[in-house]
């Protein structure tokens, strides 16, 4: 069983936690060398989480993986656990294969639902600012521009000083047809 939030006391005092959200394309532009670099990328990331994590550090991680091609799904977790896991209890990157669309919207749109203290960030010892990563190859197949508005009035990101995620820059850096970069990391303390 892993580390409860709350009941783990690091040197006199309790332990925040700290969420990472990851969203993963596996649509058709993906097959090939892409989603085994994905597969590959992922079952190292969450080596290096559990050892950087486990035991050690300032939070406890949760970490939230969802695919999206045609349709988003939480692929960790169940209803009960928020859809999230802490990285002790994580056992393995489930293989991932490539298909469909690439609706990022769909996936922003379901992201957003959990970015509350009522959703996914409850936690009874508080939390760090969330960190979310968007892996993909391509440009949107569906209206992701009006999900990601929503995000941006969510109550967790609509004070620039507090907001998880840098916009402003996201959009145009991240979807252009002619990008080559497979991931961008976008975390709170970035400007």
């Amino acid at each position: 069983m892993g580390i409860q939030a709350g009941n783990d006391i690091q040197e006199g005092k309790q332990l925040k936690e700290l969420h990472m959200f990851y969203l993963l394309d596996i649509s058709g532009s993906m097959e090939g060398e892409g989603i085994q670099q994905l597969n590959s990328g992922m079952r190292e990331t969450v080596r290096i989480l559990k050892d950087k994590f486990e035991g050690k550090g300032d939070a406890h991680l949760r970490i939230s993986v969802m695919t999206f091609s045609n349709a988003a799904q939480w692929v960790t977790g169940t209803p009960d656990s928020k859809y999230s896991e802490y990285i002790e209890d994580f056992i393995d990157f489930p293989e991932q294969t490539a298909a469909g669309l690439t609706h990022l919207g769909d996936a922003l749109t379901l992201l957003q639902k959990g970015l509350s203290r009522e959703e996914m960030l409850e936690s009874p010892t508080g939390n760090k600012r969330p960190i979310i990563i968007v892996m993909s190859d391509g440009a949107p197949n569906d209206d992701w521009e009006s999900a990601l508005k929503k995000i941006q009035e969510n109550r967790c990101s609509s004070n620039p000083s507090r907001s998880p995620l840098p916009w402003e820059a996201m959009p145009r850096r991240m979807f252009s047809p002619r990008s080559s970069a497979t991931a961008r990391v976008f975390c709170g303390s970035q400007k």
